[in-house]
């Protein structure tokens, strides 16, 4: 099973969702592998391997105007560049499903114009935002 982390807002409680995630999957025998920016450190114990996926996150938290909006597309082109990488892992490493622990309305978004969307693989989605439109 692949699990697609992007911490880019990193808190406590993402970080226990997906060492749930990874705690239960591995106690029902599954091999986890996380799918990671290259940019990006998180080991959580149970994990088989972390892959880097090539193209860095970004937060644009400080930020502000104009360099706002440029992170954000750069942020927008880095994250299909990840998802194409996923379709590529979900054929050469056999995996069972991908996972995505906090997906938004962007990242619904961003894989229904990608080719990851036509995965022979299950993909789930776990919505970070309560109550959102875009899910509901």
């Amino acid at each position: 099973i692949g699990i697609f982390v992007d911490l880019n807002v990193y808190n406590d409680y993402e970080k226990f969702f997906v060492s749930l995630l990874v705690s239960e999957f591995s106690k029902r025998g599954h091999e986890i592998s996380l799918y990671v920016p290259e940019n990006m450190e998180c080991g959580f114990s149970g994990a088989k391997n972390t892959v880097h996926l090539v193209g860095k996150s970004e937060s644009s938290n400080q930020a502000g105007g104009l360099k706002k909006i440029i992170s954000y597309v750069k942020f927008g082109f880095s994250r299909q560049g990840w998802f194409s990488q996923l379709f590529l892992a979900t054929e050469k490493d056999a995996l069972d499903a991908v996972i995505f622990p906090f997906a938004d309305y962007r990242c619904l978004r961003a894989v229904q114009k990608n080719n990851l969307r036509d995965s022979s693989v299950p993909i789930l989605f776990f919505c970070s935002q309560p109550g959102c439109w875009f899910c509901n």
